[in-house]
């Protein structure tokens, strides 16, 4: 299995600590899956409904080395949600947190024990049938309530947390707080490596805008932080790139999309000047996470980059005939080639039992270009263009150009008769309408920009609006 926790130098170090107060050591944690072997069948389908707590983080890695294949949930999904999940997806157990006991109990089944504060329940639905070498469910988008999923193997966990701990360069005496959602890939990634690698991880529900999230921050002397650019967007409004109040970081991550130049050179410059490694990271669900990365000594050099491959990893850009791009700075879709590109999707449990279907390759539907010492930039989305009077028009491209020049967050949309600005400063909307007007060279019935206070994102920094992210 790929934490051979067995082998682990320090048995009595813990693995896991959260900021309820719990705490269990790597000798614990292999104690928690022989039990958990005796409670669940060879080969089952466990809901996890997750939290950042121990229960959660032990629950998965006991799932993996028992061969139980667990769909991971965030517990704070809605009833209605769940229901369709279930029978969508005909799971043999269901874990949820004793702590939300009143919320779950009667959706869950049989309740037949409870382990690390984790209820364990057991449905009425039959045995179905599991590919061998299925490891893992996550939902495509981290969102909750998605029943398309991602069916990782076992290989792909093994190599991700593997390459992510190369990168970088993972110890037994590092300290990652892991805050973003377990059910996200971001976050799972940060449980894997750092457990892979014999590292304490330091769970957390707790909100960056909470004092208390510093607290636990600073008494647990984490090392390594690792946030996407919604995390970022927090940390800048809360003035931490001002001065540095933590001495114990070392690393701080950046993964989970583009950020602002501004942004980007705010933090690569505040780590520059306290010794702090800023290592920016590219990835997706269907690459178990990490698929590129930029070293810490070029964050300056290649703003915004995502860098190159990691280890054991290839990238490459195609264009719509999917003929190979070589040349520097041209747009294309990127294609990422590795052992950790997951084996394909599901939409039902009969899906669970289908065979690897990407067989290593990944058409990301990034477009990206590459400069002349070989790193990647991304610009936008396949899918987010719009063709507007004979203009191609990204999405993305704008709402970045935005960010670079107004003080504003900023979500685009449309269709292709018109492109829709939505800003949350209503000062700007002129100044807005004017500049886009100009970037884009559109018609000018073709650019409308409005006003809200509040644009609604989901855990991990995605736009939702109408339940979307």
């Amino acid at each position: 299995m790929f934490l051979a926790l067995d082998s682990i130098s320090k048995p009595n170090q813990n693995a896991l600590v959260d900021s309820y107060g719990n705490s269990i050591t790597f000798k614990e944690l292999i104690e928690v899956t022989k039990d958990l072997t005796s409670v669940f069948g060879n080969r089952d389908l466990v809901f996890l409904l997750s939290n950042n707590e121990i229960g959660s983080a032990a629950l998965y890695y006991a799932c993996l080395s028992s061969k139980v294949v667990p769909l991971i949930i965030g517990a704070d999904i809605s009833i209605q949600q769940f229901e369709d999940l279930k029978e969508t997806y005909h799971p043999q157990y269901i874990c949820y947190p004793s702590r939300q006991q009143e919320k779950w109990k009667t959706y869950c089944g049989d309740h037949i024990t409870s382990l690390l504060d984790y209820g364990i329940a057991k449905t009425n639905f039959k045995t179905i049938q599991l590919h061998s070498n299925l490891a893992l469910l996550l939902s495509t988008s981290g969102s909750t309530g998605s029943p398309k999923l991602v069916r990782h193997s076992y290989d792909n966990i093994e190599s991700n947390a593997k390459n992510v701990a190369k990168i970088f360069n993972i110890n037994k005496e590092d300290k990652p707080i892991a805050f973003l959602p377990l059910q996200y890939t971001m976050g799972l990634s940060v449980l894997t490596s750092y457990l892979y690698a014999g590292a304490t991880v330091y769970l957390t529900d707790l909100n960056l805008t909470d004092k208390k999230f510093w607290e636990y921050l600073e008494s647990s002397q984490i090392t390594n932080f690792t946030g996407v650019p919604f995390s970022f967007e927090i940390l800048n409004k809360l003035r931490f790139f001002r001065k540095n109040k933590y001495p114990s970081l070392n690393i701080i991550s950046q993964g989970g999309g583009k950020l602002s130049e501004e942004l980007y050179t705010t933090i690569a410059n505040y780590c520059s000047e306290n010794q702090i490694e800023f290592i920016p990271t590219y990835g997706q669900t269907e690459a178990t996470a990490r698929m590129c990365f930029l070293p810490s000594d070029k964050s300056l050099a290649k703003v915004c980059s995502i860098g190159k491959a990691i280890p054991e990893g290839k990238v490459y850009l195609v264009n719509d005939q999917r003929q190979i791009v070589n040349q520097t700075g041209i747009a294309a879709e990127m294609v990422y080639e590795g052992p950790n590109v997951t084996m394909g999707y599901a939409r039902n449990y009969f899906d669970l039992s289908k065979n690897d279907e990407f067989k290593g390759v990944l058409f990301t539907g990034d477009i990206a270009y590459q400069d002349e010492e070989g790193y990647f930039f991304i610009v936008g989305r396949k899918k987010r263009f719009l063709k507007l009077y004979g203009l191609r028009v990204s999405l993305d491209v704008v709402e970045h150009s935005i960010k670079n020049n107004f003080k504003t967050d900023v979500y685009c949309t449309g269709d292709d008769t018109q492109l829709k600005v939505i800003i949350t400063e209503e000062k700007l909307l002129e100044d807005v309408r004017h500049y886009v007007l100009e970037f884009t060279k559109l018609y000018h019935k073709a650019v409308e920009v409005v006003f809200k206070e509040h644009i609604p994102r989901n855990e991990s920094g995605k736009v939702r609006f109408n339940g979307k992210a």
